[in-house]
């Protein structure tokens, strides 16, 4: 754990050292909302208009963070990401003993891979939802393991109402919350376990978020066009997040996103028709997680699929592929193949070499430049440097003059 915090810790260091968290449109969106939610004009943006776009959970979550303090500056973000960061290791760590108890090997190696993963550490130095999403889904997944090692008693009472809070902050957060609540309802469905009251409470939050919406924008979600791209398209971007992730160049992009589809459907399958038991919830979220959000892709228009979307299946993905290998041990150790394990440790160790390799030319990639010149956004050299930026800053405008912009997000960090 030491390790792992230690790496984890000085990569978050080398991102933000120079210019602190990334600073992209919709991290605009947010801090903006909550400057106005905290000087009480509501859940406005920088536009003046009801943020509808994103749910209010993000904002509403800086605002505290901002206004915890009387002297709380903007700065003060940095450090709780890189509390989020640190916690979120740790508790990956305690989830990874928990599941693994007898397979250190495997604790260790998961965890120094997502310590050290540019996967995560690209949405944990950004001001962006997910950061906040991560932690809130890590936290009901770990909730929903606890749930299914309790007894019927109050033990599993309460954790019922952290995988229920957890999933009505996950959704308020982020509509890909959504995965949260269809996880939850399957697990406890599974268990026989209050899924109904967990359906009804985790949509509370976000139906009043909606509703208000509605009366502030006549809008529930903004303005949501049918998707223009195949679900070859999809499944292409699909892939070529895998190969950012795992040492996978070899492999047709396409080819990977079908095999993450399929394995995502056999997931869930055996999921629903294997008997109930607690670790279930990690291979579960991940099926449900992949398969919601190739859908949605596929029928509603938004960015490509890219790693800041696909982020929340990467940790739950290391776990699922953790437990076939430890799966495949167990029972060739039950069948008494000893010739095997050997040859699992050696093709375990060659492929973690692999993906650290892969990584660390990622991660230096990545460093050459926030190294020198900040993490690509408005904290950027290349943008705070620029003469426009410097305008910006020189030629205030009085506050009732109209102002004409093809990028609202960038006037109003630059004034």
């Amino acid at each position: 754990l030491v390790l792992a915090l230690a790496l984890g810790l000085f990569l978050f260091w080398a991102y933000t050292q120079h210019s602190g968290l990334g600073i992209s449109p919709d991290s605009v969106a947010y801090l903006s909302t909550a400057e106005h939610l905290l000087s009480g004009k509501g859940g406005v943006d920088f536009s003046g208009q009801a943020l509808v776009l994103f749910p209010l959970g993000y904002p509403f979550f800086l605002a505290l963070v901002l206004g915890l303090l009387p002297f709380a500056t903007p700065s003060i973000l940095l450090w709780t990401n890189a509390l989020l960061w640190a916690s979120y290791l740790v508790g990956l760590r305690k989830i990874l003993h928990e599941i693994f108890p007898a397979a250190w090997l495997v604790r260790y190696s998961v965890l120094l891979v997502a310590a050290t993963s540019p996967a995560l550490l690209e949405v944990f130095t950004m001001v962006w939802s997910e950061t906040l999403f991560l932690w809130v889904t890590q936290l009901f997944l770990w909730a929903a393991y606890q749930h299914g090692k309790a007894s019927p008693s109050r033990w599993q009472n309460l954790w019922f109402w952290v995988m229920t809070v957890c999933a009505a902050a996950g959704l308020f957060t982020r509509f890909a919350g959504l995965s949260l609540v269809i996880t939850g309802v399957v697990f406890l469905w599974r268990w026989r376990n209050q899924w109904l009251s967990f359906l009804v409470l985790a949509f509370l939050p976000l139906g009043l978020n909606l509703l208000r919406n509605h009366w502030a924008a006549q809008q529930l979600a903004g303005v949501r066009q049918m998707a223009n791209q195949s679900i070859w398209d999809k499944a292409t971007e699909m892939g070529v997040v895998v190969q950012s992730w795992f040492p996978l160049s070899d492999i047709s992009p396409l080819a990977l996103g079908l095999g993450g589809l399929v394995l995502a459907v056999l997931v869930l399958v055996t999921s629903l028709l294997a008997a109930p038991r607690p670790a279930v919830s990690f291979k579960l979220y991940w099926a449900v997680y992949t398969l919601f959000l190739f859908a949605l892709s596929s029928i509603s228009r938004f960015e490509p699929l890219s790693n800041r979307l696909l982020v929340p299946a990467f940790v739950p993905l290391l776990i699922l592929l953790a437990m076939a290998l430890v799966k495949i041990w167990e029972g060739a150790k039950a069948k008494g193949y000893k010739w095997l394990k050997p040859l699992l440790v050696l093709g375990m160790g060659v492929w973690v070499l692999r993906l650290g390799v892969h990584q660390y030319q990622t991660q230096s990639a990545v460093l050459e430049g926030v190294w020198y010149a900040g993490i690509p956004g408005y904290t950027e050299d290349m943008w705070r440097g620029s003469a426009l930026w410097q305008f910006l800053g020189s030629h205030p405008l009085k506050k009732e003059k109209t102002v004409y912009t093809n990028s609202h997000e960038a006037y109003y960090m630059g004034t």
